[in-house]
């Protein structure tokens, strides 16, 4: 069976009830065989965003790239990914950016399902998200 992945297909509910969807190249990085998830990261949107969203949304999209994720393995057949607006403002952990296997327990997706509350995306007066750099907040001195 092979595990190969070469797009992903994502899926969000919005805050005002809509749905809006991205196709992203995806480079496979390997399989989870515990969990039954392949683990790719994200490259190059392939999809236009949808005109209708605002750019505090489109920047939460277009900030994916690069980062890991692991997609069920039914992915590989092409299915989109419905998600949580959470897991774009980064409430809800699915995207990482670094391997997950890799992470110690306490941000390991098998034992914390949530980001800690200081690497959740944050809305200002204007409306925008923003989402801190975990680069730093992953490796605590």
């Amino acid at each position: 069976m092979s595990y190969q992945v070469d797009t992903v297909s994502f899926s969000w509910r919005l805050p005002d009830n809509t749905r809006t969807g991205a196709v992203f190249a995806a480079h496979t990085q390997g399989y989870d065989e515990v969990r039954d998830r392949i683990i790719v990261t994200l490259a190059e949107l392939q999809t236009p965003l949808d005109a209708h969203l605002d750019e505090g949304t489109k920047a939460l999209i277009l900030g994916l790239t690069g980062t890991w994720v692991q997609i069920p393995s039914e992915a590989r057949l092409g299915m989109t990914l419905p998600l949580k607006y959470e897991t774009l403002t980064r409430q809800v952990r699915y995207f990482y950016d670094q391997d997950p296997r890799t992470l110690p327990p306490r941000f390991s997706p098998r034992f914390s399902p949530r980001f800690s509350p200081r690497d959740r995306a944050t809305k200002d007066a204007s409306g925008t998200f923003s989402v801190p750099s975990s680069k730093a907040t992953d490796n605590p001195a």
